[in-house]
């Protein structure tokens, strides 16, 4: 199946503008710089400890894979905060149609012509107007990702603005730049997932070590979920927004879910320093099970 590897369009004004008014992971949260040395954190491991399978995502034939990758490092960051003792619930996955609306035309004026979306947009979104998890709301049916209304509400067309009532209680109300292999491995390290447009494109099968060669370019968004500091092959685990099938793993490293790869450490400072990075926490969560949706993915 091909797969569309042009969805991130990268604005190296906007995303220097969003940069000054948050600033940079390795200053903003400076008491946390070498945090990640040596260490070893998967935080895909987290839905296993809460009892729950590491949700298979597929953005479709469009170009959201920005969305995408937001939507599933909002999941990351909330099932780690669950685990971790915060009184939230996981509902349901969070719906990528909506993100994929506010980034292109809410914050990002809709400037873009065809399709994709700015990560820098994404994340400044989801901290202003919030997320919202699959699911029923009125006449509104979020249950299911479809690919026609992610393109219609990436047109600007139909979104309805009572989502956004909903969707402003469930923020990530804290997020900041990622620019080298140590901000990304200090991010994760604690918890916090990462998500890059990058240019850097990789293989569709790892090697006996769960590793992909960073082979070809593409314009694609990813989410950065897991470290490996202590080892001799130093490396980041990435998560797609492909389905499990685009990947071959011949051999998996420290429990990689589906679809996941691990990308060399040098690999990842490239795409931190040359891309659009982001690390996300903070995540308001859901106090109270206040939509009636069962978790399907």
């Amino acid at each position: 199946m091909a797969h569309n590897t042009n969805g991130w369009v990268m604005d190296l004004e906007a995303v220097d503008y969003v940069e000054s008014e948050v600033g940079v992971f390795g200053s903003a949260v400076s008491f946390l710089s070498g945090s990640g040395r040596d260490k070893i954190v998967v935080l895909s491991d987290n839905y296993k400890k809460a009892g729950m399978s590491v949700p298979n995502v597929s953005q479709g034939s469009i170009g959201s894979c920005v969305a995408a990758a937001a939507s599933k490092c909002v999941d990351y960051l909330k099932i780690t905060e669950i685990v971790n003792g915060d009184r939230e619930q996981f509902v349901n996955i969070t719906a990528i149609e909506p993100i994929y609306y506010g980034a292109r035309v809410v914050i990002g004026k809709n400037r873009i012509r065809g399709e994709g979306a700015i990560v820098a947009h994404a994340v400044k979104y989801i901290s202003e107007y919030g997320t919202i998890a699959r699911g029923k709301y009125g006449n509104i049916d979020l249950s299911t990702y479809s690919v026609d209304r992610c393109r219609k509400y990436g047109q600007g067309k139909g979104f309805p603005k009572t989502i956004e009532d909903i969707s402003k209680s469930y923020l990530v109300s804290q997020y900041t730049r990622v620019k080298s292999w140590e901000e990304y491995r200090d991010s994760v390290a604690n918890g916090f997932p990462v998500i890059v447009g990058s240019k850097y494109g990789y293989s569709n099968e790892t090697d006996n070590e769960g590793f992909c060669r960073q082979n070809t370019s593409w314009n694609h968004c990813m989410s950065g979920i897991g470290v490996d500091d202590n080892s001799n092959r130093k490396g980041g685990l990435i998560d797609n927004s492909w389905g499990p099938s685009w990947l071959k793993i011949r051999k998996r490293k420290l429990g990689q879910p589906d679809g996941s790869f691990w990308a060399d450490a040098d690999n990842i400072d490239k795409m931190m320093r040359n891309g659009d990075a982001w690390s996300l926490s903070q995540f308001q969560g859901y106090r109270k099970k206040d939509i009636d949706t069962s978790v399907s993915w």
